[in-house]
């Protein structure tokens, strides 16, 4: 690949930084000319031109059906391969260049945000160490993002699988929904997609600090049976217990089960300690992609044990305390919230 200096990826976010107006061909044209790189047509795609990328891209809007709708959808250029704990130089050169972000999640990635009037700026880094950014329309992709959720799109389509913010600038209009699951399939993917996600996004963004407690930046998702409003407190005993967690932190991913007699011989054989203080049982697997395969694999089997005839059964909840956000949540469970 090509390799670009730091003075040359300075000067890419400089060059995503121009004002696109409403993303009008001729304004995107125009951004790019100044910038000094050129925009190639080719048969199926648009190339753009820029010094020390390994190619750069640029986007039509395909949604457009209104003269007056944006022409273009995005630009944007790959720029480097690095490891996960590299990303913070990438990002700091962006915080110096493009300020405060307005938020970080991880679409199959993980990715830090800019948000504006018309344009959303990006630093992003997928999974294979390959980083990218781009300036985008955020009127075509708020319009792409609104139709994923509510589409039978795959869990890639999702337009983030976690979403985190601090109190950062340009968060107006933002919104986000949830994608509805209603096989086992899909729930166990969904699992898998985002605690891969949520680790990239612990070593690439960093974790907070342990707490008074010495408690450790930790991911909690609880599963448990949905409750209609004003359920009994009794009820709500029940549900918890036929409750599954999965616990995840920068070097390990815990699946915790209720202790149901039902579950009993099954947890003793395949090795499932007991937990002193709560009496759930838990079974801690150092972090890597088998056992996140496995933890989500063993979360679904529980839950159907424990007497769940589909995914539309459940609820969930997560929350990570400590954390490096003042919020942080999940979307791509569609289980209830």
């Amino acid at each position: 690949m090509r390799e670009m200096t730091a003075e040359q990826f300075r000067a890419v976010l400089t060059g995503l930084s121009a004002d696109f107006g409403r993303w009008r061909r001729a304004d995107v044209l125009a951004a790019c000319t100044a910038a000094g790189w050129t925009m190639t047509e080719k048969s199926d795609k648009t190339e753009l031109d820029i010094p020390g990328a390994e190619y750069g891209w640029a986007a039509a809007n395909s949604l457009a059906v209104d003269p007056g709708e944006p022409e273009m959808e995005a630009i944007g250029a790959a720029v480097a391969h690095d490891e996960p704990e590299h990303f913070q130089r990438y990002l700091d050169t962006a915080v110096a260049i493009w300020g405060e972000p307005s938020m970080y999640g991880g679409n199959c990635d993980v990715f830090v945000r800019w948000r504006e009037k018309y344009t959303f700026r990006e630093l992003s880094m997928h999974h294979d160490g390959r980083i990218g950014v781009r300036a985008a329309s955020i009127e075509v992709f708020d319009e792409w993002d609104y139709r994923t959720w509510d589409l039978e799109d795959d869990l890639e389509e999702l337009p983030f699988t976690w979403a985190a913010t601090n109190q950062g600038p340009g968060m107006t209009g933002f919104s986000c929904g949830e994608k509805p699951l209603t096989e086992w399939d899909s729930l166990t993917a969904a699992i898998v997609l985002t605690l891969r996600d949520i680790h990239l996004g612990m070593r690439a963004l960093g974790t907070a600090e342990p707490d008074d407690d010495d408690q450790v930046d930790e991911v909690v998702i609880s599963f448990t049976a949905d409750q209609e409003d004003g359920a009994e407190r009794a009820e709500e005993d029940d549900a918890h217990a036929r409750e599954v967690q999965i616990l995840l932190s920068i070097d390990l991913v815990t699946l915790l089960v209720n202790d149901a007699a039902a579950l009993r011989d099954e947890l003793d054989a395949t090795g499932f300690a007991k937990d002193p203080v709560d009496g759930f049982r838990y079974l801690e697997l150092p972090i890597g992609e088998d056992a996140i395969i496995e933890v989500a694999d063993r979360a679904v089997h529980f839950l159907q044990a424990l007497g769940f005839d589909s995914p539309e059964e459940l609820r969930h909840e997560s929350w990570r305390d400590p954390s490096p956000f003042d919020d942080f949540w999940i979307t791509s469970f569609g289980v209830g919230s």
